[in-house]
């Protein structure tokens, strides 16, 4: 699954939130705190019915749909009032709230099939490689977001980002994760061979 994609748009997403509440739609610094923040309220949200929903609707459709909705709602940042700030201020509570919400039907569907296809044994270095390219691509994807934003402006910047986002939902939609009705069967482990010359002289070397 497209990993490390969803945090790079956030990454980008919040270069580009910032500058353009302050300048474009003046908000002020609560106004972008209550903004922002509520974000979380549709986190905690999704973890609640991320089970419930992924019960009735299968694990690979509730992840699609995490990851589409995580990246959707963002588009109605761009489409904030300009002269009214409190109504901007609700409109970004509102995007961040349903992308929130979207965030963790994605994370915690994405990261049990992660945990579940992966060996016991490799879980360690499959997350750690994970959250490296995860925090690496996060610094890039912010440096590329304040040059596009420059030269495009902040707006087309964000909407840029969102469909970003977007379009990586292809993958999981191409991908077998489309028909997956429930997480496969963990990998189990391997099983030393008793009969084994090798397993036997290790077995008795301590002996005497």
């Amino acid at each position: 699954r497209d990993l490390h994609s969803f945090p790079t748009r956030r990454s980008s997403d919040l270069t580009l939130l910032i500058p353009f509440a302050v300048r474009d739609l003046h908000l002020s610094s609560a106004q972008i705190g209550l903004a922002v923040g509520t974000g979380a309220v549709g986190a905690l949200a999704g973890s609640v019915l991320a089970v419930p929903l992924t019960r009735r609707l299968g694990t690979g459709r509730v992840l699609i749909l995490g990851s589409l909705v995580y990246a959707a709602a963002l588009f109605a940042i761009p489409l904030a009032p300009r002269n009214h700030p409190w109504a901007a201020c609700a409109t970004i509570a509102a995007a961040e709230f349903v992308s929130g919400f979207g965030l963790m039907l994605n994370d915690i569907n994405g990261l049990s099939l992660q945990q579940t296809v992966t060996p016991s044994a490799m879980l360690g270095r499959v997350s750690g490689a994970s959250l490296a390219a995860n925090y690496g691509a996060r610094a890039l994807a912010g440096l590329a977001a304040a040059a596009i934003g420059t030269q495009l402006g902040l707006a087309p910047a964000i909407a840029l980002a969102a469909g970003v986002g977007v379009a990586s939902v292809t993958i999981l939609i191409a991908s077998p994760v489309r028909t997956m009705r429930r997480l496969p069967r963990p990998p189990s482990p391997a099983q030393p061979d008793s009969s084994s010359p090798v397993s036997a002289g290790t077995l008795f070397s301590g002996s005497g």
